[in-house]
C-alpha cells in the first residue's frame, strides 16, 4: 500500500514517500493508515546519552591506567564537556542531511506549514465520514487517494515557498532593474499566482468531499428518524392519531446527496490524475 510519512518539529514539516526509520517516536493514531505522522521528539534522542558519556568514561579510564588518576579525571571531564556540546551538533547535522534527500518535501515557512496542517485536518475529517458512507466508496482506495492528494498539496506548497523566496529576495525598486530582470520577476509573480490557485483548488476539493459526505450522512439520519417516527405512529390505535402520519422527503433528495458524494470523489481522483 502506498504511504506517505510526515515528520514535524517547531521549524519544519517533512513529507516523504520513504519510511523515516531514523525517528522512533510513536506515530499519531489515525483511522486510515496511508499517512504516518511522526510527532516532534521530546527529550534526548535514543542513544544520545550513550554517545555523550561513553567517550569521556572510556578515555578517562584509559588515561588513568597510563597516568596519575588526577590526569585521568581531568581528561575525562574535558572530554565530557566536548561530547556534551558536539553530540547534539553532530546529530542535527546528520538529521539535516537526511531531510535534504531529493525525495523529501520540506515546508519551512509558517504559512506553508499552517496550510498543510489545514489540508491534513480536512483529510482527517473526510476519513471520518467513510464508516457511514457504506458501499458508496471503497475506504482503502479512498485512503490511498487522500495520501496522494496530501503529497501533491505539499509539493504545491513547497513550490510556492520557493517562489516567495525569489520574490522576497528581489525586493528592490523595479525602476532600477533591467528589462530582463523585470521580465523575470513578472514571470515569477505569474507563476506564484498559478501555484496559489492550484493550492486553492486542491483544498476546495478536499472540502467538497467532506461536505458531500456529511450532507449524505445527515440525510440518511433524517430519513431513519422519520421512518422510525412513522412506524411508531402506525402502530398506535387510530384514536390516538389526530392527523395523517409523517412522510419521507422525496427520494430525489437522497439521490442528490449520493450524486454529490460520488462527484466530489471523482473530482479528487481527476485532480490527482491531471497532476
Amino acid at each position: 500500500m502506498a504511504r506517505i510519512y510526515v515528520m514535524r518539529d517547531d521549524s519544519v514539516i517533512v513529507v516523504s514517500r520513504r519510511r523515516l526509520g531514523w525517528l522512533r517516536n510513536r506515530p499519531v493514531p489515525r483511522s486510515w493508515d496511508t499517512l504516518v505522522e511522526i510527532p516532534p521528539r521530546t527529550g534526548r534522542a535514543p542513544g544520545e546519552t550513550t554517545l555523550v558519556f561513553a567517550p569521556p568514561v572510556a578515555l578517562g579510564a584509559l588515561t588513568a591506567a597510563l597516568a596519575p588518576a588526577g590526569i585521568g579525571v581531568a581528561v575525562g571531564g574535558a572530554t565530557l564537556i566536548a561530547s556534551t556540546y558536539l553530540t547534539p551538533q553532530l546529530r542535527r547535522r546528520l538529521a539535516e542531511r537526511r531531510l535534504r534527500r531529493p525525495d523529501n518535501i520540506l515546508l519551512r515557512g509558517e504559512k506553508a506549514r499552517s496550510a498543510f496542517d489545514h489540508a491534513l485536518g480536512l483529510a482527517d475529517r473526510v476519513s471520518e465520514t467513510w464508516p457511514d458512507l457504506g458501499q458508496l466508496i471503497d475506504a482503502d482506495e479512498a485512503a490511498v487517494m487522500l495520501a496522494e492528494a496530501l503529497w501533491q498539496t505539499a509539493a504545491v506548497l513547497s513550490r510556492r515557498e520557493e517562489l516567495d523566496a525569489v520574490l522576497e529576495a528581489a525586493g528592490f525598486d523595479p525602476g532600477t532593474a533591467s528589462v530582463e530582470t523585470r521580465s523575470q520577476l513578472s514571470a515569477a509573480r505569474a507563476a506564484r499566482a498559478r501555484i496559489d490557485a492550484e493550492f486553492q483548488r486542491r483544498e476546495a476539493g478536499l472540502r467538497r468531499a467532506e461536505e458531500a459526505g456529511r450532507d449524505f450522512i445527515r440525510e440518511q439520519q433524517m430519513r431513519s428518524a422519520v421512518q422510525a417516527a412513522d412506524q411508531t405512529l402506525h402502530s398506535m390505535p387510530p384514536a390516538f392519531l389526530s392527523g395523517p402520519g409523517t412522510a419521507l422527503e422525496p427520494a430525489s433528495d437522497l439521490a442528490e446527496h449520493t450524486h454529490s458524494v460520488l462527484a466530489a470523489y471523482r473530482e479528487l481522483t481527476a485532480g490527482l490524475a491531471a497532476s
